[in-house]
C-alpha cells in the first residue's frame, strides 16, 4: 500500500481472487457447521456438485459422486477445488471489470479476516472437542489391540497411537480449542491464528505421511491461519527483533444501530458455539459404547460343528482361532487369519449373543447361548458349533501404566 492508502494493482486483483476463493472454501458457512442445519447445507450446496459435474464433464472424466466417506481426499474434493479456483479467477476478472475505480478495500479486507477466523474458529472447536471428550481417537478396542501392527494400515498406526494416551490426544484438542478462543476476538485473532497454524501444520504432516484422507483440507486450514496471521507478521518481526511498534489501532466504531447488530451477531455466533460443543458432549456420552460383560479377546481352546470336532489347524478356514468381544461388536478370526466383523450383543442375564453376521441381509441375526463357569472361561452354543474358550490377558499396551521413576527403559 501507498503512502496515500492506494494498493497497487496487483494486491486488488489478488485480493479479489482471494475473497472469492475464500467465500467458495467457507460455502455454506454458517450452515453446516452449527449442529441441525445439516440438511440445509445440502440443500444450498447443491450446485456445487453441479459445477463439479460439468467439469468432470469437461475434462472427460466419470462423474464423481458426492458421498460421505469419511474422506476429505475424494475425486469430487479435489474437482471442486479446481473449479473454485477456476470461479474465483473468473470472479476476480468481472470484479475488476465493475469495480476498476476502487483503489483499496480496508473495510472489505477487516469484514473478510473476520469471516475467515470465524469459518476456522467453528473447525478448530469441532476438531478440538472430538478430542477433549475422546471421540475423534478412542482408546484402541479388543478388535484393533489384536491386530499385528504389520497388518494395520499408516492411518490405523496413527489412530492407535494416538488413542492409546488420552492426555496426549487431550492436549491436542486443548491447542484446537485454545487457537479457536484466541481467534474469537481481535486482539488476540493474531495470537490464535498463529497457534492454529503451529497446530496445524503438525497435523498436516501427519496427513502426509501417515497417508490420512484429509490432507487437502488440513492444509487448506493451515492456509486460512497463515491469512489471518499475515497481516501482523511485519510487526511482529519487528517486536521479536526488539523493534518499537505502534499498538493496534481501537476498532473503528459504527452507529448506535450497527453495534448492536454486531453484538447480536457474536452472541449467536458463541452461542453456536456453545451448541456445538454441547453437542460433542453428548456424542461423548454413548461412544464408544461400554465393553460389556464379556469384553475381551478369546482363544479358543476346544471347537466343534455338527458333533465333529476339528483340531486347530491352521489351513482350516472354519474352525474359529479367537472371539473377540468389545461393545456391541466382535471380531471371529479364523484359523487361516481371516477376520469377520459381526454385531455382538451381550443379555448377561439371559445369557445370549444375539449376533449380526455381515451379508445376512433381512435375515434375523443369531443368537448363540454362553455359559460362564468363571471370569476367564466361556463357553459357547451357537446353532451347530460347540466352544470353549479361554480369556486372554489383558495387552500390556492397557495395563502397562504411567511411571515417573524408571531405572531401565521398558521398551517392548
Amino acid at each position: 500500500m501507498t503512502s496515500d492508502g492506494v494498493w497497487s494493482w496487483a494486491r486488488r486483483v489478488l485480493f479479489r481472487f482471494g475473497v472469492v476463493l475464500g467465500v467458495l472454501f467457507a460455502y455454506p458457512f454458517p450452515l453446516g457447521y452449527v449442529p441441525k442445519t445439516e440438511s440445509w447445507a445440502e440443500v444450498v450446496t447443491r450446485p456445487c456438485d453441479w459445477i463439479v459435474r460439468a467439469l468432470a464433464a469437461a475434462m472427460g472424466q466419470e462423474r464423481p459422486l458426492l458421498v460421505m466417506t469419511g474422506s476429505g481426499d475424494t475425486r469430487w474434493s479435489y474437482l471442486w477445488l479446481l473449479a473454485s479456483v477456476i470461479l474465483a479467477i473468473v470472479g476476480a476478472a468481472i470484479w475488476s471489470g465493475v469495480d476498476r475505480r476502487r483503489l483499496a478495500y480496508p473495510r472489505l479486507a477487516g469484514w473478510a479476516l473476520i469471516g475467515l477466523r470465524y469459518v476456522l474458529a467453528f473447525t478448530m472447536v469441532s476438531y478440538g472437542f472430538a478430542k477433549i471428550f475422546d471421540t475423534q481417537f478412542p482408546a484402541p478396542n479388543y478388535m484393533r489391540l489384536d491386530h499385528r501392527l504389520g497388518d494395520m494400515s499408516p492411518m490405523g498406526v496413527l489412530w492407535s497411537f494416538t488413542g492409546a494416551s488420552t492426555p496426549y490426544a487431550v492436549f491436542g484438542g486443548l491447542a484446537e480449542a485454545l487457537g479457536a478462543a484466541l481467534l474469537l476476538w481481535r486482539r488476540t485473532a493474531t495470537l490464535g491464528a498463529l497457534v492454529v497454524a503451529a497446530v496445524m501444520t503438525n497435523v498436516v504432516m501427519l496427513n502426509f505421511t501417515y497417508d490420512v484422507p484429509v490432507k487437502l483440507y488440513a492444509t487448506q486450514l493451515l492456509v486460512c491461519a497463515v491469512v489471518i496471521a499475515a497481516p501482523q507478521l511485519r510487526r511482529l518481526a519487528i517486536a521479536v527483533l526488539g523493534g518499537a511498534v505502534a499498538a493496534v489501532p481501537p476498532r473503528p466504531r459504527g452507529s448506535v444501530r450497527v453495534e448492536r447488530a454486531r453484538l447480536g451477531a457474536k452472541l449467536a455466533m458463541l452461542a453456536a458455539l456453545g451448541w456445538m460443543i454441547y453437542q460433542q458432549y453428548d456424542g461423548w456420552q454413548t461412544y464408544p459404547p461400554p465393553p460389556g460383560p464379556l469384553a475381551g479377546i478369546w482363544s479358543v481352546e476346544t471347537w466343534r460343528q455338527d458333533g465333529v470336532e476339528h483340531p486347530p489347524l491352521t489351513t482350516d478356514a472354519v474352525r474359529w482361532r479367537k472371539l473377540i468381544l468389545d461393545g456391541g461388536r466382535g471380531e471371529i478370526r479364523r484359523m487361516t487369519d481371516e477376520r469377520v466383523r459381526i454385531g455382538a450383543t451381550v443379555d448377561a442375564a439371559a445369557r445370549t449373543i444375539t449376533v449380526a453376521m455381515p451379508g445376512a441381509g433381512d435375515a434375523p441375526p443369531e443368537v448363540w447361548r454362553f455359559e460362564q463357569p468363571d471370569p476367564t472361561h466361556l463357553i459357547i452354543d451357537a446353532g451347530a458349533i460347540h466352544a470353549t474358550l479361554v480369556r486372554e490377558p489383558e495387552p500390556l499396551l492397557r495395563t502397562r501404566g504411567f511411571h515417573w521413576i524408571q531405572e531401565f527403559p521398558f521398551n517392548r
